[in-house]
Parts: structure tokens; C-alpha cells; sequence
């Protein structure tokens, strides 16, 4: 049995559909976006797809969370958005009482250049960018409030990670985000 799996809703990931179709038995997708996607656009039975949402564990919320600490985590490039995060923050009243922390792996040197641009053109002093990303729990931990400003997405973990510690989320409505953000 050969299962070929799909997951975000960029179009790069379609590239190779019509190849998939053909050797694929089952096509493993995480969000009701991707399966519609994939049935309307491209007339892949539902029968032959299997939608299961991203797994992550639960994580006991940690007291030790540090006040007005708030982060996102995505790659650096434009479809993560970091820039519009950038400019809401500055917008905040007591700015100078939060920590953004911005943590992912560079993608897209030129956009990873303008949000840098972006934070010394503005002053902001309490923007804090992490590229190493082999220690996200820790992130997590810290975190009081978690912001996702993605402009596509079909199922996000990070959302689904930042909930397993405990944090509450903030998110642009992409993809399946919206079933996934629930009030406690």
C-alpha cells in the first residue's frame, strides 16, 4: 500500500498531484481545507483521501510563564507574515511591558532582511528573534499569549502545540484555524 500525505495549502504542494494520484492508495491530508481542495480542484475521490488532524501531546501548563511574553513561531517568509505582527505590536499600548519573541528557521533571507529592516526602522527594542529552533517547548513555556499571522495554512501545529502547553492563541483566520481555536 503506498500512502502519500499533503499537508498546507501552498500551491507548491500541488505540484506533484496528478503523479501522486496515480501511485498513491491513500492520500493522508490534516485539514478539511486540503481534502476540499483536492476533491473540487482536482477530482481526487474522498474515499481515496484520509483527513486526520495533526497530533500533538499535551503539555501540562507551566505558573512559570513570564508576564507580556508573546510569541510566533514560523519560518521566516512572507506567507508566515512576521511583518504584520511587527506592525500590530508597535500598536499596543504598554509595549514597553511585552516581549514579541519570533522564532523559526530562515527561508527567505531577503524577507528575513526586511523584517530586520522593519523592527530598527521602528526602534522596537523588545522584539526578539530566535532562529535556532531545536528547543521550542522551552518557547512554548515562556509563553503568556501566542500569535499565528499567516496568510495560508491548512492545519498549523504550532497552534496546536502553543494549546498542548496551555497558551492561549491568537491566529489569522486561514485554512482550518478556525476549528481548531476554541475558548476554555
Amino acid at each position: 500500500m503506498v500512502v502519500c500525505t499533503v499537508r498546507g495549502n501552498a500551491p507548491v504542494n500541488y505540484k506533484y498531484i496528478k503523479w501522486w494520484i496515480k501511485l498513491a492508495d491513500i492520500i493522508w491530508v490534516n485539514s478539511q481545507q486540503i481534502l476540499d481542495v483536492l476533491s473540487t480542484k482536482f477530482q481526487i475521490p474522498v474515499s481515496k483521501m484520509l483527513l486526520q488532524h495533526n497530533l500533538v501531546e499535551t503539555n501540562a501548563r507551566s505558573d512559570s510563564y513570564k508576564k507580556g511574553y508573546i510569541l510566533h513561531v514560523g519560518r521566516f517568509n512572507q506567507v508566515k507574515n512576521q511583518m504584520q505582527l511587527i506592525r500590530a505590536f508597535t500598536q499596543l499600548d504598554h509595549k514597553t511591558e511585552l516581549e514579541l519573541h519570533l522564532v523559526g528557521e530562515i527561508e527567505d533571507l531577503s524577507y528575513y532582511n526586511e523584517v530586520l529592516a522593519l523592527i530598527k526602522a521602528k526602534q522596537i527594542e523588545n522584539v526578539f528573534i530566535h532562529t535556532k529552533t531545536d528547543q521550542l517547548s522551552d518557547y512554548y513555556k515562556n509563553a503568556e499569549l501566542f500569535v499565528l499571522t499567516s496568510k495560508s495554512e491548512g492545519m498549523p501545529n504550532v497552534i496546536l502545540e502553543a494549546q498542548s502547553f496551555g497558551v492561549p492563541v491568537i491566529s489569522s483566520s486561514v485554512g482550518d484555524v478556525a476549528k481548531i481555536i476554541f475558548a476554555v
